[in-house]
């Protein structure tokens, strides 16, 4: 007996964005990056653009563009140019708490991935990683 299951669409790192029927951002970033690992089709994943919404932040635009970025180089893809508009560059070091911690600040600008830094996006080493 056979069934007819069809398995779930990946998230793609547009769908970050237009998805907003399947949890908050964070929820759907991370599942982005659970697809992406996952994929036997990476750039399928990638090469769409995400739409501009009021409802994300730049800073949120610019985690998405760092991180396909990041994983582009990872798999020797070819990053889309969408990634390299200047609207995914925050002007100022941003960093992923709200405290200020000028050690912990300096670990985070120096174990950040350059994908993230020249974003000025300070997140640390661990940013792309899902454990």
């Amino acid at each position: 007996m056979t069934t007819n299951m069809t398995l779930p669409r990946l998230f793609t790192a547009a769908d970050v964005i237009s998805r907003i029927d399947i949890g908050d951002f964070t929820l759907r970033y991370c599942q982005f990056l659970d697809d992406f690992i996952r994929s036997s089709d990476k750039e399928k994943l990638i090469i769409e653009e995400p739409p501009l919404s009021p409802d994300y932040s730049a800073e949120q635009y610019a985690l998405l563009a760092a991180a396909v970025h990041f994983l582009s180089d990872k798999e020797n893809l070819t990053v889309p140019k969408w990634a390299f508009k200047k609207r995914y560059y925050l002007p100022l070091p941003t960093f992923p708490l709200s405290y200020q911690n000028e050690d912990h600040e300096r670990l985070l600008k120096d174990t950040t991935p350059s994908q993230f830094g020249e974003r000025n996006l300070m997140y640390g080493a661990n940013v792309c990683q899902r454990a």
